[in-house]
């Protein structure tokens, strides 16, 4: 996610080992979500592949994610975590750089009574899940695919990931 792209980047795709797949869908379970049962994929379809390698017809399962604490249960880890937006500061030559926002910025530079802090323009890059605005009718969806056995000795499936993100102004 940058604030220079699209907000519709192309899909992540991943071959990925069948026990890394089945981990995942753990994922789906975690009792934070506080779903206790297996999840059914929203969309099963047959896809035949003819001009690219691997050849064959194989079944890909699609499961929509429409709620951004689902996806941080999902995706979230020990070691790292989902960000689900990413701050910015546009440069002089059009280019933007990663922006930190620090929570005190009193105790890194002394000020005087009743001087504001400068602050630069904070650019932000969003995770788009679920209802963004109040005017969205359909909500987002983080979509993943899987289409298992597309390499069926080493049992080796695709893994896609589509998303979108938004990009918003913070005037403070």
């Amino acid at each position: 996610m940058h604030f220079q792209f699209s907000g519709k980047p192309e899909p992540l795709v991943f071959l990925t080992p069948q026990v890394f797949f089945d981990c995942l869908m753990e994922r789906f379970l975690a009792p934070s979500i506080g779903v206790r049962r297996r999840r059914l994929p929203n969309q099963v379809a047959t896809i035949t592949r003819k001009e690219s390698p691997p050849l064959g017809t194989f079944y890909n399962y699609t499961w929509h994610i429409s709620n951004i604490l689902h996806a941080k249960a999902i995706f979230d880890t020990p070691l790292m975590v989902l960000n689900v937006t990413r701050s910015f500061v546009q440069n002089p030559d059009g280019t933007y750089d990663d922006f930190d926002p620090t929570p005190d910025e009193t105790t890194l530079y002394p000020r005087k009574e009743g001087e504001a802090i400068i602050r630069p323009m904070e650019l932000k890059t969003y995770l788009k899940i679920g209802k963004t605005s109040a005017e969205q009718t359909t909500p987002s969806l983080l979509s993943i695919d899987w289409t298992p056995n597309v390499l069926p000795i080493s049992k080796i499936g695709e893994l896609k990931i589509t998303f979108e993100f938004g990009h918003t102004h913070s005037f403070s």
